[in-house]
Formats: C-alpha cells, structure tokens, sequence
C-alpha cells in the first residue's frame, strides 16, 4: 500500500479516466482524483483502469480486463 496525498493506494485498485490519458492525465481511483500515466498507451475519458505500478509516487495504469 502506498499513500499518495494522503490516501492509501495500491496495485490492482480500479477506477476511470476522467480526461483523455496521452500518456498521462487525471483518472478517479477509490473516489479520489489523481493524476495518473501509461506506459504509452492513449486512453478516452470514462475508459475502466487499473492501478498497474507506483514507482516514486507515480501512478502508472492500464485498462481493465
């Protein structure tokens, strides 16, 4: 578990795009707002994510399966 501003976030948790990720952006995770990145791939808003890795407080996501 990492905290990130305060709240407790960890690899697997799910949530979605809030604008377009190119790579990054601002997605909505556990019902708080961040500011989120992929490793390369472009995603739409409301697309379903999920936390793939957190390395130095950045939060790295891929799309649902």
């Amino acid at each position: 578990v990492n905290i990130i501003d305060g709240q407790k976030l960890k690899v697997g948790d799910t949530g979605k795009a809030v604008s377009r990720l190119v790579p990054a952006g601002k997605a909505i995770i556990n019902g708080e707002f961040y500011e989120v990145r992929t490793t390369g791939e472009f995603l739409d808003p409301n697309t379903q994510l999920e936390v793939e890795k957190i390395e130095s407080n950045k939060i790295f996501v891929k799309r649902k399966t």
